[in-house]
């Protein structure tokens, strides 16, 4: 093994570095620079050798390569890393946005107004299945992706839609009114994100929170009205499906089921065929 320096470090290494050794010198950008070799360990517990090159003396980059050792990788069909082209979604750019919506809302028509004393309200998005889309009560979507700059990036804007329940509670526990359903409500927000031509837009909920109070009505205190603020964590995302060079080890071969004991249902059980004619007495 040699150094970027041409010194000797040590005689012993496993055959397939002296391939690596060659493919090491046509990588050499202006003078014959013998790469440097490393072992590392990878998680699974399996050796591989990493050679690099240094920074050629016209400025052009340096770069390293792996070779691991045949090794075999539970659960997986080879032993050798090979070179599969994967079709893919590839996520450009990405991002979290957190939206905070507080909101007066009227006091549905079947409840007392004003509320009486100790009442609670219980607010909850609707998540089920819209019959005319087939999609989420609740849901955000990306609606338009505006031209990309000459860097790539664009505005993508979101529309986020809302459908949530109220039910109002007395101080007991008992239903006084609802649940009312209230929605769809509509915001909007525009973030800015690498999309280039060829790109789409995608959101989703991660996750949501309700909740209301009751205030006194600002145009007349003797009655009341909900203060209700809804809370939305989305992950907005920039993909397209393009297809990626990815060393694998083959497809993945399952294991067989494993299944927890049940000591109290025996399978199979003890006696399964009728029991054999006793052995006649030996005794006179």
């Amino acid at each position: 093994m040699y150094s970027s320096t041409g010194d000797k470090l040590i005689k012993s290494r496993p055959k397939h570095w002296a391939v690596m050794e060659e493919i090491g010198k046509g990588l050499s950008l202006d003078a014959p620079i013998r790469p440097v070799f490393h072992t590392i360990k990878q998680p699974w517990n399996q050796k591989a050798a990493v050679i690099t090159w240094p920074l050629g003396s016209s400025g052009k980059e340096g770069g390293s390569f792996m070779h691991a050792d045949s090794v075999p990788v539970p659960g997986c069909e080879l032993r050798d890393l090979v070179v599969d082209c994967i079709e893919v979604l590839k996520v450009y750019d990405q991002c979290v946005k957190e939206d905070v919506l507080p909101q007066q809302i009227a006091l549905p028509g079947t409840c007392p107004n004003p509320l009486p004393p100790g009442a609670t309200v219980d607010c909850a998005l609707v998540f089920g299945i819209e019959a005319a889309t087939g999609l989420p009560e609740t849901r955000c979507e990306v609606i338009n992706v505006g031209p990309p700059d000459v860097e790539g990036f664009a505005d993508v804007t979101v529309r986020q839609r809302l459908v949530f329940d109220i039910t109002i509670f007395d101080a007991f526990g008992n239903v006084l009114c609802g649940p009312t359903r209230i929605g769809p409500e509509f915001f909007f927000n525009t973030v800015l994100l690498f999309a280039p031509e060829g790109t789409f837009g995608q959101c989703r909920i991660l996750s949501t929170l309700c909740h209301c109070e009751i205030i006194p009505d600002p145009d007349n205190p003797g009655l009341n009205v909900l203060l209700c603020t809804k809370k939305i964590c989305k992950e907005i995302q920039i993909k397209a499906l393009v297809k990626l060079c990815v060393p694998t080890y083959g497809f993945c071969v399952p294991a067989p089921c494993v299944t927890r004991p049940q000591p109290e249902f025996p399978c199979p059980p003890e006696n399964i065929f009728p029991p054999q004619r006793p052995r006649p007495s030996t005794n006179t």
